[in-house]
């Protein structure tokens, strides 16, 4: 479901573009992507031309036509990269038994300190160029499709040998990670689109509401969603009073079903698929985050629109922090709450 604030945001960036001299390229829609409702595997459709005829997703272009092709500005973008994946995991092992220790360090100058020390490659790669607004305005679209189906079935399954099973078909029901996969033409660039938060006022939002809520909460709030004995939390950490247990909140996160640990295990997928392509983030509210954190983790180019700062999330996934951020970029506008 598209929220006001995008909407908002999307109608602003369109009011008016800038034409200059940046090198473009043209993604399209190729792939959409979800999971299994009860084994957590990545499962995909791709995106024929058919659906692309008949989707909610197309746009109009002026000749009339509908395309799923979104053009944009690329720029080189520093990023900072694990040196593996074996250690960055590692690191957050490590943060983990260093916190129980109860080291008189802060946990955030632990996740820090050794997130720094455990070694990062600094490369410089294209990305989206973001102070242009007509490439943040392609990037805010293919981010308001990822809540929308192309409405086809094809779904396959890469499952744990990331062997294709073409017969698993669309489950209108499931209620797990969704989005979209854009490639440009010559599969160079593929941007990964994570779907947010759909709300669930009056029974409405879809499937993934119980889910979304799940990880809103286990990432953002102060405990589990915890107001009073009226509301229903998300995890039983509660202490009583205005106390937490912290260890708790932050083991309930370690269950692989989760959206974090679903969206690495998607990033890997796209890198079996697309060995040479560079990957790039992206995600509305909830997505937009999630997009922050694996990019974090991977050292991807990311954009967030109207999501949630992050900090918070990461330290309770123990993630060892880059020396630098700066590939991760954050959208607002002045009519989001979420910013103030």
């Amino acid at each position: 479901m598209l929220s006001k604030q995008l909407l908002t945001l999307l109608i602003s960036l369109s009011v008016s573009t800038t034409s200059l001299a940046f090198d473009t390229q043209s993604f399209t829609l190729r792939h959409v992507h979800r999971t299994h409702a009860n084994t957590g595997h990545i499962k995909w459709a791709d995106v024929s031309q058919d659906t692309i005829a008949t989707s909610q997703t197309s746009e109009e272009i002026p000749d009339g036509s509908l395309t799923h092709t979104h053009s944009l500005h690329v720029r080189r973008t520093n990023v900072h990269r694990p040196i593996s994946q074996a250690a960055f995991q590692a690191a957050r092992v490590h943060s983990r038994r260093r916190k129980k220790e109860k080291s008189v360090l802060g946990k955030f100058a632990l996740d820090r300190e050794w997130g720094q020390s455990m070694g990062w490659k600094e490369d410089d790669v294209e990305g989206p160029a973001i102070d242009k607004r007509e490439t943040v305005l392609a990037l805010a679209k293919m981010t308001n499709n990822a809540y929308l189906s192309p409405g086809e079935s094809g779904w396959y399954d890469l499952g744990g040998n990331w062997t294709a099973d073409h017969n698993i078909g669309w489950e209108p029901d499931a209620d797990g990670f969704r989005g979209h996969v854009f490639l440009s033409e010559d599969n160079s660039t593929a941007i990964l689109s994570i779907k947010g938060t759909s709300a669930g006022l009056l029974g409405g939002g879809g499937p993934t509401v119980r889910k979304d809520k799940l990880n809103d909460n286990l990432l953002f709030s102060c405990c589990c969603a915890h107001v009073d004995w009226t509301w229903s939390t998300v995890c039983g950490c509660f202490g009583g009073g205005n106390k937490c247990d912290e260890d708790c909140v932050e083991e309930a996160l370690t269950e692989e079903s989760l959206f974090y640990p679903v969206g690495i295990n998607l990033y890997n997928n796209l890198t079996y698929m697309y060995p040479d392509a560079k990957i790039w983030v992206i995600g509305h509210s909830l997505g937009g985050a999630l997009a922050s954190l694996i990019g974090t983790t991977f050292g991807s180019p990311t954009v967030a629109f109207e999501a949630p700062g992050e900090r918070m999330a990461a330290q309770r996934l123990h993630l060892p922090m880059p020396p630098s951020t700066q590939h991760v970029t954050h959208i607002y506008h002045t009519a989001d709450p979420i910013a103030m």
